[in-house]
């Protein structure tokens, strides 16, 4: 487990790989969704990103220790998450969570920005389907961060829009400053500064975080 904060405080991320020993953190509730998991793969991507999550809350509010957060839901949708640091209080907390082959990452921000998280295998990504997801200009920017690293980023941003099905894909553009870094996204031709950080996690895994302005510029 590993738990990154920022300078600002604004928003915390962590990293988790499975660990059998997270199960004591869970709470009975979510006990009983692991339990109904089938296949192995899947319980232990859940137990991961679940690990994540907690210890994500617990970096932003130092009062809430992990086994004080409870994670309800989240098929095909961000789980909203509910941190008790006492039996008569409440914070309802955005958290966003992703995992891959037991790796998990997860991230919560403040209000003044919405933050996605995803990780992918950095081989994961064939050259044939990129034009299904990536529009020209992300096309020329791909070819210097990577067919996966441009995945992973744009599903990071479209978890922190809170986008579904009902949005095209491509109605979703990255737009990146000359040396790589991302300054903003543009949805349906609205502009929204953006910024992202980037990690390799073990072999052949990379992860990043979305961050997009809550304001329209």
């Amino acid at each position: 487990m590993q738990v990154h904060n920022s300078n600002s405080g604004r928003y915390s991320v962590a990293f988790a790989r499975y660990e059998e020993r997270a199960v004591a953190l869970l709470t009975r509730v979510e006990r009983l969704e692991y339990a109904a998991l089938a296949g192995e793969g899947r319980r232990r991507d859940w137990l991961a990103g679940r690990f994540a999550a907690k210890h994500v809350v617990s970096g932003m509010l130092v009062s809430v220790r992990p086994e004080e957060v409870e994670l309800f839901g989240g098929v095909g949708t961000a789980p909203l998450c509910i941190a008790y640091p006492t039996p008569d209080t409440q914070y309802p907390i955005p958290v966003s969570i992703a995992h891959r082959d037991g790796f998990a990452i997860a991230a919560a921000a403040d209000t003044s920005v919405r933050v996605g998280v995803d990780i992918e295998r950095s081989d994961a990504v064939n050259a044939r389907h990129s034009r299904y997801f990536l529009s020209p200009r992300e096309e020329r920017a791909a070819r210097t961060l990577g067919l996966s690293a441009a995945w992973v980023l744009k599903e990071a941003a479209w978890k922190a829009l809170a986008l579904s099905d009902a949005t095209a894909f491509r109605d979703l553009e990255l737009c990146f400053e000359r040396d790589g870094a991302l300054r903003g996204v543009l949805l349906s031709g609205v502009w929204l500064p953006a910024h992202a950080h980037m990690w390799t996690r073990a072999p052949r895994m990379l992860a990043a975080a979305v961050f997009v302005a809550q304001s329209v510029q």
